[in-house]
């Protein structure tokens, strides 16, 4: 009976490991640093103040990327693979909102928002683990 159960729990094992491969990458455990430095991220961003003139949104801006660098540091050199394709794509979106020279109100909302759906998707991957 003992070594039905051993055969059985076996092939579970064997079974759970391969359709994790088949995702092609194995979830992160839960990380307290990575947990921390989304928040961070999450709190920069409802920083950012459309109303602001175009330079001090732009200090809000480049404190997003500087939490978004962290993080995206962090994670590269632990690494979670789970997340980095996420935070590659938040690059994207804070990169965007830089390279422009002028920024009208309409635009920085509707970015800040795309960034607030974002860095909540990443917060719940990270917090979200075992």
């Amino acid at each position: 009976m003992v070594e039905h159960m051993n055969k059985v729990l076996a092939i579970l094992l064997a079974i759970s490991v391969s359709s994790c491969s088949m995702l092609g990458e194995l979830p992160s455990f839960y990380d307290d640093n990575e947990s921390k430095a989304v928040v961070d991220l999450a709190i920069s961003i409802e920083a950012m103040d459309c109303n602001n003139s175009m330079h001090g949104l732009m200090r809000d801006v480049i404190a997003v990327r500087r939490d978004l660098r962290w993080l995206e540091t962090y994670t590269y050199l632990k690494p979670s693979e789970d997340i980095r394709g996420l935070l590659v794509i938040m690059r994207t979106s804070v990169d965007s909102i830089i390279i422009k020279e002028t920024t009208s109100n309409s635009y920085c909302e509707f970015k800040k928002k795309i960034l607030i759906r974002q860095v909540n998707t990443v917060a719940s991957t990270i917090m979200g683990r075992f």
